[in-house]
């Protein structure tokens, strides 16, 4: 159980660090509007718990499940760089963990005695 604990708490570390880079990639001037679907910047009030960041967080686990909803949309180049980077890397993890949890768990079955 521990493992499947540990697993879930890097996987969100995952999703938290790719929403870093989507807003910072968000507000940069050099990509003005990098995402499709999103909150406009007039709409948004002022503060940390803003709707753009909470749709930023939306499409990270999105993206890293590879559900794919279409609703938000990364527009320019280094957005989508991101995006499909963080699904190559969100299926690598979940095939890396589900393929440790069985090896795991081989390795008990023929140990123990029966």
């Amino acid at each position: 159980m521990d493992v499947l604990l540990v697993g879930a708490e890097l996987e969100e570390n995952l999703a938290l660090r790719y929403i870093a880079d989507y807003a910072i990639l968000d507000v940069l001037p050099l990509e003005p509007e990098a995402f499709r679907g999103l909150t406009s910047l007039e709409d948004e009030p002022a503060g940390m718990s803003s709707p753009r960041a909470s749709e930023l967080l939306y499409f990270s686990y999105v993206t890293l499940t590879t559900l794919g909803y279409g609703d938000i949309t990364p527009i320019s180049a280094t957005a989508r760089t991101f995006s499909y980077l963080q699904a190559v890397f969100g299926q690598f993890y979940i095939a890396i963990l589900i393929a440790g949890l069985v090896g795991a768990y081989i390795a008990k079955y023929l140990t123990s005695p029966d």
